[in-house]
Order: structure tokens, then sequence, then C-alpha cells
């Protein structure tokens, strides 16, 4: 039997608003990498001029350290929530007990983890601050498990609070927020390494200007490679001085991002709450890319780098977990 005319015409496009979105990212995307290609080096003598002072590898700014401290809690934060709805959702949908039991735990497991890391993130970075030489001291690494265990205990349970249809509404945005996290940290970490970029706090030490100083600046799309881990503690007093591209503070902070998906996933209608989940994510990332700066830890380009990959994936997850393919109209 041939087709009608009308089957022949059916079919998916790309509704114009999410063309449109797209283009205009890409557009502004580009003109400010462009931008920051030129002026990383100005942008961040600029901006660290009050907060970094010479031959110093750590800044005394507050702001700058503060955000430097808990720059990176959205990550962990997100996810721990994303391990409590998978958790309840294997408790109400999953049928075969043992399977039910098998996933809950390893979801609690996650769960901790998610929010140890936090804690010891946080515990490292003001350690570096107070007192460096206590950061490997297995009480300090016990601590912070113990209160990773307490947090996601009563995370849990705060979750439970929600309706049976809302923690099933939500499933797929766990599942979304776990795959943003794997994509957009996962490019972060694998970028890093090959392109050892020095991070301008590096460059601003004493024992850099023996070799150079700033005339070891390197464009973010200019591979080094990461040198000898003696010759980074010895010149430039951490084995971190050359991971300055891209930004996995800001990528961290953009996890943030996620809960624009709460918009779709839950179908929020008031105006006032799209605009906070659309607002509060933007400001607060574009705050902790300018701290990153702001202490010498990172250029203009590698903060922008580092935004971009979270806000992407975010895209990404977000049309295919959440939206299903909802942007998508079938021609008849």
């Amino acid at each position: 039997m041939s087709k009608t005319k009308t089957e022949k015409n059916k079919g998916f496009y790309m509704s114009r608003q999410t063309v449109l979105a797209i283009c205009l990212f890409i557009f502004i995307f580009g003109w400010l990498l462009l931008i920051a290609t030129f002026t990383d080096l100005q942008v961040s003598s600029i901006l660290t001029k009050f907060s970094l002072p010479k031959g110093q590898y750590f800044a005394d700014d507050v702001f700058g350290r503060m955000f430097e401290t808990v720059g990176c809690a959205p990550v962990y934060l997100m996810l721990g929530f994303a391990f409590h709805i998978l958790f309840w959702n294997s408790l109400l949908r999953i049928k075969d007990e043992l399977w039910k039991y098998i996933i809950a735990v390893v979801c609690v497991c996650c769960g901790v983890a998610s929010y140890y890391t936090f804690f010891n993130d946080v515990t490292r970075y003001i350690l570096t601050i107070f007192a460096e030489d206590a950061l490997g001291e297995t009480y300090i690494k016990t601590s912070m498990l113990f209160l990773g265990c307490i947090l996601c205990f009563f995370a849990t349970f705060a979750v439970r609070n929600m309706k049976d249809e809302t923690i099933k509404a939500l499933l797929m945005f766990a599942i979304a927020v776990i795959v943003m996290a794997a994509i957009s940290n996962g490019l972060v970490n694998i970028i890093k390494v090959p392109m050892g970029r020095p991070r301008y706090r590096a460059m601003n030490t004493e024992s850099a200007k023996l070799i150079g100083g700033f005339k070891n600046f390197k464009r973010w799309y200019e591979p080094s490679g990461q040198p000898d881990k003696d010759y980074l503690k010895w010149f430039y007093g951490s084995t971190d001085a050359c991971k300055s591209f891209p930004s996995g503070h800001t990528c961290s902070a953009g996890m943030s991002y996620g809960l624009i998906m709460l918009i779709d996933a839950l179908k929020i209608k008031s105006k006032r709450a799209k605009i906070l989940l659309w607002v509060c994510p933007i400001v607060y990332t574009g705050i902790v890319a300018v701290s990153r700066i702001m202490v010498g830890a990172h250029f203009f380009s590698d903060v922008l780098v580092g935004g971009t990959f979270a806000f992407v994936s975010m895209l990404l997850v977000r049309e295919i977990f959440i939206c299903k393919g909802s942007h998508f109209k079938k021609v008849k």
C-alpha cells in the first residue's frame, strides 16, 4: 500500500526558538573567546591587582579565597540530591527485592561519597591557607567521612518528604544530572593535563622569575604538557601550577545550571520560579568565574570554557533525558 502525502511529509524539525538560541549562544561564546584570546593576560593583571600580591602564589583576598573554598559545591550537592532521588525511585519502582536493595545501597554509598568529597574539598582549601601540613592527616579525612554520612542520612529522609509523584517525576532529572557531571567535569580533567597551561599566580611567584616569569604565558590553544612534579614544586610551589585551562571550579559551579532542568522535569509554570532557576545559576557561576581570575588561578578564557562545558552539557542532557525530543515537532 502506497504512503499518503501526509505520511511522506512526516518528519522532525527543530523549533525556531531552539535554533535561534543555539545560534545566539555560539555567536556570543565565539566573540567572548576571541576577546579572551587576546586579552587574557591584561584581564588577569587588572583583576589580581588588589588581591594577589607580587611574588605570592596564593591570594590574600577574602572574596576570592571564599569562592575558591566553596566554589565547587554545586557539583557535589547536585550529585548528592540526584542519588537521593535514585534511592527512593529504586524503592518505589523496582519490584525485585534483591535489585531494589542493591541499587538503594549503591545510591547511599554514592551520596556519602559526594558529600564526603564536598567536605574534604572545602577542608583542603581551608587548610591550605592555615595549616597546609595537616592536609594528609587521617583523622581529618575520617571526620569528613563522618560528616558526609550524617548529611547523606538527613538529606535522604528530607527528600522523602516529597510526594511519590514528584520523586518519580525527578527520576530522569537525577540521571541527567549525573550524566551532565560526568561529561562536563570529565572533559575538564581530560584536557587540563595535556594542555599544561601555567596559572597566572604560578608565573607571579618569585621563584618563577628565574625561568622568565610571565614570559612563560601560553594562550589557551597552545598545549604544553605537564612538567615533572618536582620541577613544579620547586619553581612554582605547587604541583597544580600548570593546570589553568580549563577552569574546574567554574565548571563545577556551572553544575548549578542543572536547576534549569527542573522547569521541564516538574513542569513549572510560575514565571518567577523560571526566572530564578535561570538567573541564580548564571549569577553564581559568573561570581565563581570572576573570583578564579581574581586569585590568579585562571584566565578569562579558562573560566569561559569551563563554564561553557557545564552549560552545553546541561543543554544536551536536558534535551535527551528531560525533554525527550519535545523540542522537535512532527510535520504533517
